[in-house]
């Protein structure tokens, strides 16, 4: 099976949910499309989450507030390394148990110099430099060499900074042709091949993020269903709301129609936005069918770092029967397999997804990350669209509080 987005193509989850019933028989959750619902919203949801994190990913809480605190003079270190030590910057990653942040390049000598800088004494004593043979930039254009070369894992390819080599997700049994071909290019060495086992698939009154969108609108009777991702502004004063661009152009909410505007699937951006009229337009995501919080601020691509952690919510959750879901950042230069021509910018999380929740909110906190493009079913593999291509794309703005 190749793979593909998370909307939701499962007939069985369908029959499951008109039984009464969630995945392993359990009642099934009631669904933030049940206008009957009672939501409230989620306090202090930072710490919120940070307590989510440190027990589904066992990482001490402290670790966990510590990562949090130190984030804004990560970011402004990994823009100082980019700016200065392009030509050998290799990556940066975060580990924990003890927490610590490595840093990696071809050369440490700017590197060290720009840690040292009193601007970044807070975060100097957690640095842990390390030199690599690859830069960056050599692995990324590996990876896209490898795409126009007709090497294609059936569930697409990565970058690990970790461990400095492009990666291959393979299906199992594909590893040996792989590198046959990885030989026969000459760069088998820099080159990991993973094999998945599981199938990567795509995941797909008051409206917001987190909610179950009806694709097409008026309903075919098909379980195509995406969950909303984030509430956005046009140049102009046009509400909406944004979920994966895989989607079907049509879509509605709780019985109302919703405009389809603009969309894209491809290179760096599988997302689209409708127009929400006579929609109460707010500046929230659900985190479960009966809880939501504000959305206060984004954190984009270039402020998301391997190892750090995030959090999503999605129609495929609420349908299984599971709580919001949260992992580690394992990489932010996948490249997925079920975007067409896809660059090598999608973010992956090692956590849980499934069919129905493309198009969902990725958070952590009140701040926005992305929009969930697929993965594969409840199998650890996660990826999205990092919040700023499709503001970008689409001349929106967020809603914030």
């Amino acid at each position: 099976m190749r793979s593909r987005p998370n909307n939701m193509p499962i007939a069985l989850i369908t029959i499951l949910v008109s039984l009464g019933l969630a995945w392993g028989g359990s009642p099934a959750a009631s669904g933030a499309q049940d206008a009957s619902t009672e939501v409230t919203q989620t306090l202090d949801p930072l710490g919120h989450d940070q307590s989510v994190i440190s027990k589904q990913l066992g990482i001490p809480v402290q670790e966990v507030v510590l990562a949090d605190q130190l984030d804004p003079t990560l970011d402004a270190l990994d823009a100082a390394i980019r700016e200065k030590a392009t030509s050998a910057y290799s990556g940066l990653y975060v580990a924990y148990e003890p927490f610590r942040v490595v840093l990696l390049a071809t050369d440490l000598g700017t590197a060290r110099s720009i840690v040292s800088d009193a601007q970044f004494k807070a975060i100097a004593p957690y640095v842990v430099l390390q030199q690599v043979s690859l830069t960056l930039s050599q692995m990324e254009t590996l990876q896209m060499m490898l795409a126009s070369s007709g090497v294609n894992p059936a569930y697409g390819s990565d970058i690990d900074v970790r461990t400095n080599q492009v990666v291959l997700l393979a299906a199992p049994g594909q590893s040996a042709d792989l590198t046959t071909s990885l030989v026969s290019l000459g760069v088998a060495p820099q080159v990991r091949i993973d094999e998945i086992s599981n199938p990567a698939d795509a995941q797909a009154t008051q409206i917001y993020g987190g909610l179950h969108l009806s694709i097409p609108w008026p309903s075919d009777g098909l379980p195509n269903d995406c969950t909303s991702g984030f509430s956005v502004l046009k140049t102009g004063g046009v509400e909406g709301v944004l979920t994966a661009g895989h989607c079907m152009n049509t879509a509605g909410y709780l019985g109302n129609e919703l405009e389809f505007k603009e969309g894209w699937n491809g290179t760096n951006t599988d997302s689209e936005w409708f127009g929400t009229p006579g929609l109460d337009d707010m500046a929230r995501v659900a985190d479960s069918p009966a809880t939501w919080r504000y959305i206060e601020g984004k954190q984009g691509r270039s402020q998301q770092h391997v190892g750090d952690n995030v959090c999503h919510w999605g129609l495929g959750l609420d349908l299984a029967g599971l709580p919001m879901q949260c992992g580690g950042i394992q990489s932010i230069n996948y490249l997925p397999s079920w975007v067409p021509n896809a660059t090598s910018t999608y973010i992956r999380v090692n956590a849980n997804c499934t069919g129905g929740d493309s198009g969902g909110p990725w958070f952590k906190g009140t701040d926005a990350y992305g929009v969930h493009s697929g993965g594969n079913d409840l199998g650890g593999l996660c990826a999205y669209t990092a919040i700023n291509y499709p503001l970008s794309k689409f001349d929106l703005t967020m809603l914030f509080h």
